[in-house]
């Protein structure tokens, strides 16, 4: 091979290289702007409830926070999933992996998607000890208002 055929060679690797970090860089870019549609989409408030959703690579985050007693708001509930490890239900018979509940309670809807996780992967619910947990459950590291338990 010779100079100008390794010249050659090495310029259309290093074109290729910068077409190749350009995509990447297109690609993260998407990555980010969906996150943002995600975190948007899950954000609601009200006068007494505050969900939010983080979206953090592939790990999805949910928190609701409710008023309580003098302190604002405070967390009520957080999930935490990997969404590499999440595992939809088959269709039912009518083709949803969902459900909605008009009235679950005080009038309020909710809508219920039922997952599993793969196999040796976790969702994790945090919930504020003021929800009385039942037993067997493993103290969170958060501070706050209340205490927390996962």
């Amino acid at each position: 091979m010779t100079v100008t055929s390794l010249a050659r060679l090495g310029v259309a690797l290093l074109a290729g290289q910068t077409a190749l970090g350009a995509s990447f860089a297109l690609a993260d870019t998407h990555r980010q702007a969906l996150a943002a549609q995600v975190e948007a989409a899950g954000f609601h408030e009200t006068a007494e409830r505050r969900h939010e959703v983080r979206l953090q690579h592939c790990s999805l985050t949910t928190y609701v926070y409710e008023d309580w007693q003098d302190h604002g708001k405070v967390l009520w509930s957080s999930f935490l999933l990997n969404l590499k490890d999440l595992q939809l239900q088959d269709p039912d018979r009518d083709g949803h992996r969902s459900a909605w509940i008009p009235d679950y309670g005080d009038g309020k809807g909710a809508a219920i998607m039922a997952f599993t996780m793969a196999k040796g992967s976790f969702a994790r619910h945090e919930m504020a000890m003021r929800r009385t947990p039942k037993p067997p459950f493993t103290p969170s590291p958060r501070e706050g208002a209340d205490s927390y338990v996962y």
